[in-house]
């Protein structure tokens, strides 16, 4: 994502403040669970410092860590935006800093037309578009829902099930 990070325009925190003053600044201590999985999904954050890691229980009863965000990412827009349940578990690995933003302070931009409210939606979608092609590049290597004969088709249903569990999409 690191590539394409660079061609998004910038949103500072700054400007998140300005135009949605209702944001909250939270903290939290290294351990702490910041979103659970399958919890209601109101708001997103904005990484200001520290690490989060973002884990999905599976059917298995195992956790497949998905990925670490750091300090300008965001996290738990996915559930925010589409009103459904959390798909992850979002946990701190350091002290960590962040700023809260709440579903309908950022629908009341989108309906005002704000461009700051389309260029969130953007670094959203550059962020779930790269989520999307990391899950596809993880079920590709996993062993497990492979064929054991290569040559074998691909049943896309079930990728595309594995997908949307793993995303809740």
């Amino acid at each position: 994502m690191a590539q394409t990070r660079q061609f998004l325009p910038k949103v500072t925190v700054g400007e998140i403040l300005r135009m949605l003053p209702q944001s909250t600044r939270c903290e939290y201590s290294a351990g702490t669970v910041i979103l659970k999985e399958g919890t209601r999904a109101d708001s997103c954050f904005l990484l200001l410092s520290g690490r989060v890691q973002i884990s999905k229980r599976m059917k298995i009863r195992t956790v497949t860590n998905l990925a670490v965000m750091k300090k300008g990412d965001f996290f738990g827009e996915m559930a925010m935006l589409s009103g459904q349940p959390r798909s992850a578990t979002a946990t701190a690995v350091s002290d960590v800093k962040a700023l809260e933003i709440k579903r309908a302070d950022f629908f009341r931009l989108l309906d005002r037309q704000d461009p700051l409210a389309a260029r969130l939606a953007l670094h959203f979608s550059s962020a779930l578009a790269s989520r999307c092609s990391r899950v596809l590049q993880l079920l590709a290597k996993n062993p497990g829902e492979r064929a054991a004969d290569s040559k074998q088709a691909v049943d896309a249903r079930k990728v595309l099930h594995r997908v949307y569990s793993l995303w809740a999409v």
